[in-house]
């Protein structure tokens, strides 16, 4: 059964290599005060999801099968209010991406997030301050445009009641 009882998990999608590791050394660097946690660059497809991971990645597979690495682009390094977007990259994703965050859903059974927002975090919890509208400014000026390949999921332990230094990749599937 989908909504067996099982650890709280997320489906995630990362970048490319290349960009992955660049995501992550800017998320190293704002970590770098302390005040910020270090946590791998994704897009969250679905998050806090209750269930066994392993169903998730074999519904994951079957509705992930044809897609291939999607190309995205960033169109802008944007501030938020809530702790998981604070400071984060949008992204234009293609339709199909769309439809398949729809159809996990569907799977699951459980209700999408609506409207989705395609993001990769670069800062949890960051302050509203000139540090961070300096910090936005510099990232737009470097990634507003860019585009680049999502090319793996992961079935992640990620709860928002874990601690972020305890999140870990429990299904990787190359796309």
């Amino acid at each position: 059964m989908i909504n067996e009882p099982g650890p709280e998990h997320s489906v995630w999608l990362l970048p490319e290599a290349q960009v992955l590791a660049a995501l992550q050394e800017e998320i190293r660097a704002l970590s770098a005060g302390g005040d910020q946690p270090v946590f791998c660059p994704h897009v969250t497809v679905a998050g806090d999801l209750a269930g066994r991971p392993e169903n998730t990645a074999r519904i994951c597979r079957a509705l992930f099968a044809d897609t291939g690495p999607v190309a995205v682009r960033v169109t802008d390094a944007e501030v938020g209010e809530t702790f998981f977007m604070s400071l984060f990259l949008r992204l234009e994703v293609p339709g199909l991406l769309r439809a398949r965050h729809s159809d996990l859903y569907a799977e699951l059974k459980k209700p999408s997030v609506d409207p989705w927002q395609p993001h990769i975090s670069l800062a949890y919890g960051m302050a509203a301050d000139d540090r961070r509208a300096q910090t936005r400014a510099r990232l737009a000026g470097a990634f507003k445009g860019a585009r680049f390949h999502l090319t793996d999921l992961v079935v992640a332990r990620s709860p928002s009641t874990l601690p972020i230094a305890s999140w870990s990749g429990l299904n990787r599937i190359r796309l």
